[in-house]
């Protein structure tokens, strides 16, 4: 390799690790220690674990953010009442804004697959708030109609996949019907929705039934609840 060569090879070598190193430090949770009420624990961690049930803590300061941390735990503790729930969490930093979501799985029902349910928080770091729709849809400068016909383009695919598998017939299941299935009513695709920001991109999580008569459960997963909304 000629001299030249590697000196640009050794070049990119470094913007590609700096670039790493930005990225590493702009995401990861100890960057933002400034930000936590306990210096020694994660951005977001778990104060109960056991059993599949995993209740996060926001480890914000901040007396908005001790009251989704009440709030959390509220919820929690009247979802486990009954058995056979679990909740589960994820969480993302994008810049300023911490993305939280909140799983609750209900396996109670007489079916092969639970009735799943989120909250989900967008917490400003620097305001210490929980952002509104309205806020994050400005943050994107895009509207809600856009978002709307997004999903429902989504939902489109989705009935087009489950068609190619062979597990529903267009002629005894229609698009309307499929929706009815997915616990949706017909063109009603923004309800129990929430708003989820992961790699700087936004998203819907929508969630529906993923059980039916039909099969098309087994090609269902909770991952098609997160419907990417830019790019």
């Amino acid at each position: 390799m000629k001299k030249i060569e590697k000196e640009k090879l050794i070049i990119v070598l470094v913007v590609l690790l700096v670039f790493s190193m930005i990225y590493y430090y702009a995401t990861n949770s100890n960057s933002y220690r400034k930000y936590k009420q306990d210096k020694s624990k994660k951005i977001v961690y778990s104060i109960y674990n056991k059993n599949k049930i995993h209740v996060p803590n926001i480890n914000v300061k901040g007396k908005n953010i001790d009251k989704i941390n009440d709030k959390i735990i509220n919820n929690a503790n009247e979802y486990i009442k009954e058995n056979k729930r679990t909740i589960d969490y994820t969480y993302t930093i994008n810049g300023n804004i911490l993305s939280v979501a909140i799983e609750y799985a209900d396996y109670n029902e007489e079916k092969r697959s639970p009735k799943i349910t989120y909250d989900v928080y967008n917490i400003d770091l620097k305001k210490k708030k929980n952002l509104s729709k309205k806020e994050i849809l400005n943050i994107y400068e895009i509207k809600e109609s856009d978002v709307e016909a997004i999903v429902a383009s989504k939902f489109a695919e989705y009935y087009k996949k489950v068609l190619e598998k062979e597990y529903m017939n267009e002629d005894i299941c229609d698009y309307e019907c499929f929706l009815y299935f997915r616990g949706i009513i017909f063109e009603q695709y923004m309800k129990e929705y929430h708003y989820y920001i992961k790699n700087g991109n936004l998203y819907v999580i929508r969630p529906f039934n993923i059980f039916s008569y039909y099969g098309e459960d087994k090609y269902f997963t909770s991952k098609h609840f997160f419907i990417q909304i830019t790019k």
